[in-house]
């Protein structure tokens, strides 16, 4: 069996014109900069599965077996360009849940140039490759709010993995570079290699607060029985303009206990 490499992209990302519908904008993944102690946005791997050089790696709390290196407004590109294939119905777009006017918030999106690190921790530019959505939700959703669509209940999916960018298996080299505004001035570039001879190279990107890395960073999909509104929606919508009351997902059941939103991916247009 022939080894997987992909990086699998979780939490607060927005895939943004994956489809190429817009003219002037890269397809591309952003890594929202939530501003919060709480949220940390990251590349994250197994570190008993996978080495990696080019920064010092923390270890995540409470999972020891997982390494991370924490983004500060960075774009990471790398991958070659070609035909990038994207079907991803499952996961939650803001032309179908919501009623956007169509512009961007520049600060997230400009017409020229790269976005601001404020806004964007991390800026993931695609090449050629598949996009797959994974993970589905084990409640329905349905987004609420003054701005939001009519929409049916729907089961989203929570990740999207990133394959087929490259035919080496031995290694993935990620460059990364600071965007406007990082506090960082130099460029680095990660390498992760297999630990093992023909070993897997599984990549995590996003952002998520220190109480979902275990759901995020999971080697199979996570299964809740309690569910809560979906907030940090309120970060992803900021990449637009338009929106007066940002529309939130809002569960099919809730339960007593530890809960969660879904709070991403989710994709524009």
């Amino acid at each position: 069996m022939d080894a997987v490499v992909k990086l699998v992209f979780v939490g607060l990302v927005s895939l943004v014109n994956v489809n190429r519908t817009t003219n002037g904008i890269p397809p591309a993944v952003l890594v929202i900069n939530a501003q919060s102690e709480y949220h940390v946005p990251f590349v994250a791997f197994d570190n008993t599965a996978v080495d990696m050089d080019g920064a010092p790696p923390e270890t995540v709390p409470g999972m020891k077996w997982y390494s991370r290196v924490t983004l500060l407004g960075e774009a990471i590109d790398g991958f070659a360009d070609g035909p990038l294939e994207a079907p991803l119905g499952s996961i939650a777009s803001v032309n179908a849940v919501a009623r956007w006017n169509g512009k961007w918030n520049g600060d997230y999106v400009p017409q020229t140039g790269r976005p601001k690190a404020s806004a964007v921790a991390g800026l993931v530019l695609l090449g050629k490759g598949s996009l797959t959505a994974t993970c589905p939700t084990d409640a329905t959703w349905t987004f609420q709010g003054k701005d939001a669509k009519p929409n049916q209940a729907v089961s989203y999916s929570t990740r999207v993995e990133y394959t087929e960018f490259q035919k080496a298996t031995d290694q993935v080299i990620l460059k990364l570079s600071p965007l406007p505004g990082s506090p960082l001035t130099n460029s680095r570039t990660l390498a992760f290699r297999p630990r093992t001879q023909n070993g897997d190279i599984v990549i995590f990107v996003g952002n998520g607060s220190m109480n979902d890395f275990a759901d995020l960073l999971r080697a199979d999909c996570p299964h809740r029985r309690c569910y809560d509104v979906g907030h940090h929606f309120k970060y992803l919508h900021k990449i637009v303009n338009g929106l007066d009351a940002v529309p939130v997902p809002d569960a099919s059941h809730t339960c007593h206990g530890d809960s969660t939103g879904y709070c991403g991916p989710d994709q524009i247009p």
